[in-house]
């Protein structure tokens, strides 16, 4: 197993948990280095059990999305997975019909549920306080960036 994949596994964990069902499908999640959110879930001290569940949910997750994509979709997927793209952009560029962002989107959201039940009521209140921090974090970058001057080019 290479080390993009290994980096991707903490991520695709936080990203389902973490997604905001109000936004679109394709665009979810903040771009965050893999290594900050495997330390968030590092913090939720997962035990071995609970970690071999989740590996299974994330993958039954990504065989179920995968259904839905066509072959292009597939190919334009892996490709983006092997050279290393930003996801965000790249599940953008894969043109997803309403229908697709539909399943998806529910697909996402009972795989949540799911792994939302293999964690103890501490771990999911950790977790609750983990979102509310980074949605603190986005909401001040997000005021600071619109605080900051356009420059001329």
């Amino acid at each position: 197993m290479n080390i993009k994949t290994l980096l991707l596994v903490p991520g695709a964990i936080a990203l389902s948990l973490s997604f905001l069902p109000v936004t679109p499908v394709v665009a979810q999640v903040e771009t965050a280095p893999a290594v900050q959110k495997q330390r968030g879930m590092n913090k939720l001290n997962l035990t071995d059990a609970q970690k071999a569940q989740m590996k299974q949910m994330r993958e039954q997750t990504q065989a179920q999305i995968e259904q839905i994509l066509t072959a292009e979709q597939k190919a334009q997927l892996q490709s983006l997975k092997q050279s290393g793209g930003k996801m965000r952009g790249g599940w953008q560029s894969l043109n997803l019909s309403e229908a697709q962002k539909q399943q998806i989107r529910q697909i996402r959201e009972n795989a949540q549920q799911s792994m939302q039940s293999i964690l103890t009521a501490e771990q999911r209140a950790l977790l609750e306080q983990q979102r509310q921090g980074m949605k603190e974090r986005r909401q001040q970058f997000r005021q600071q960036r619109q605080a900051q001057p356009v420059q001329p080019q």
